[in-house]
């Protein structure tokens, strides 16, 4: 079979002619001897001269039945199906245009084939996965399926999806907790408030996330105090995030979150503040659990403005 000049051959546009001229052209080739199973399955696969297979280009058309008659016939869906971009079958159906109900007829087809889950973290040549793509395209059905099969979450991708269609998501931080993903995990926390409905969510075994945490590694022990501090926080415990082990953000994306973890902070150091015992000035002093004078230098921890010793508190001198 000899491809035209755009590196065509005809299986190719047999795929664009639809389910009836394929599924002809394929039981002719199969009459003839030369033509296997696996040989069709690879002519079935082989690019134009842009680097895309007819699976690519069923599939951003919105040709469900076509795309259904070439994983039928062999094609893999692992296959890459845009070469140009190093994209697969999800990177291309989460680029495309395709209106809502071939969209979700796409998906479901996709995602329901053995291959899907090996592809759902693939990254294309500029760096995107399946559901970056689909975010930044508001395919809102297929990011939110994706990420039900696995599909790693970033901070950047949640906002864009929104924090709602996060939580549509069963079992969503059990997910993110299994795959280790720590700053989803954080950003979870922080967006939903560590609400008891995220945090002490049960799965169909009756697990919250906390028992997912597979403990013995640096990251594992991390995940586990960050959702301890959160499930404290969600029972009123404590005002939560003072474990969580933020740093100065890096990006946007987690400005939100470093804005109220600084909050959380600032609101649990106020708890701690005492004012003068003598009444005669509005001053405040950070209070810990110590005695009336220092442990360490036996110096008394005082008002600045008056003198008046307070009841507890750090030592001005040493901080103890």
């Amino acid at each position: 079979i000899l491809p035209d000049s755009n590196a065509c051959i005809p299986l190719f546009y047999a795929a664009l002619r639809g389910v009836r001229m394929l599924t002809a052209t394929v039981r002719h080739l199969r009459g003839l001897e030369k033509f296997t199973t696996d040989y069709i399955s690879e002519l079935l696969e082989t690019p134009n001269s842009h680097g895309q297979t007819p699976l690519h280009v069923v599939i951003t058309s919105g040709h469900v039945a076509t795309a259904a008659c070439l994983l039928r016939e062999g094609v893999r869906l692992a296959t890459v199906t845009d070469q140009s971009l190093a994209r697969t079958a999800l990177h291309s159906l989460a680029a495309s245009d395709v209106s809502s109900a071939p969209m979700r007829a796409l998906t479901d087809l996709l995602l329901a084939n053995p291959d899907a889950k090996r592809l759902l973290d693939v990254r294309d040549t500029h760096g995107a996965t399946a559901l970056s793509l689909a975010v930044h395209r508001s395919h809102t059905y297929l990011a939110l399926q994706l990420l039900e099969k696995g599909a790693s979450l970033t901070p950047e991708a949640g906002e864009l999806l929104g924090l709602d269609n996060v939580l549509k998501v069963p079992s969503v931080l059990h997910s993110l907790v299994r795959a280790e993903n720590v700053r989803a995990i954080r950003w979870l926390l922080v967006r939903s408030g560590s609400s008891v409905e995220v945090v002490l969510a049960r799965d169909k075994a009756g697990r919250t996330p906390r028992d997912m945490v597979r403990l013995g590694t640096v990251t594992g022990h991390r995940i586990h105090s960050m959702l301890l501090s959160a499930e404290d926080h969600a029972m009123g415990l404590t005002d939560g995030y003072i474990e969580v082990g933020l740093s100065r953000p890096e990006d946007d994306a987690e400005a939100l979150q470093w804005e109220v973890y600084q909050a959380a902070l600032a609101r649990q150091r106020r708890k701690r503040m005492v004012r003068c015992l003598r009444g005669c000035c509005n001053v405040m002093m950070c209070r810990a659990p110590c005695c009336l004078s220092c442990s360490g230098c036996g110096a008394d921890p005082k008002c600045g403005r008056c003198g008046g010793r307070a009841t507890c508190g750090e030592c001005p001198e040493c901080g103890r």
